[in-house]
């Protein structure tokens, strides 16, 4: 599996229309993050692998256990396939 902090973007925008009940798009991961949600990627297809503040930064928990800073990408920025774990 690719690290999840090196994905590519979509080539095409996903429109509101098009989205799936309980997915969001980054800012709203975000915004859930701030209220203390932990979040993934369906394009990451690991729920062991989530986003979530850690200290008042954003956090990376890997499938292997480890913590480590999220360097956010522009596939993450672009992604429209966020949702709570």
């Amino acid at each position: 599996m690719p690290s999840p902090v090196a994905m590519t973007p979509r080539s095409e925008p996903v429109t509101l229309e098009q989205r799936r009940e309980g997915v969001m798009f980054f800012g709203e991961a975000m915004a859930a993050v701030l209220a203390e949600a932990k979040v993934t990627r369906l394009e990451w297809a690991d729920p062991t692998v989530y986003l979530f503040l850690k200290n008042g930064v954003l956090s990376i928990h890997k499938a292997d256990g480890t913590v480590s800073n999220l360097l956010v990408s522009d596939g993450d920025l672009a992604g429209a396939d966020w949702v709570k774990v």
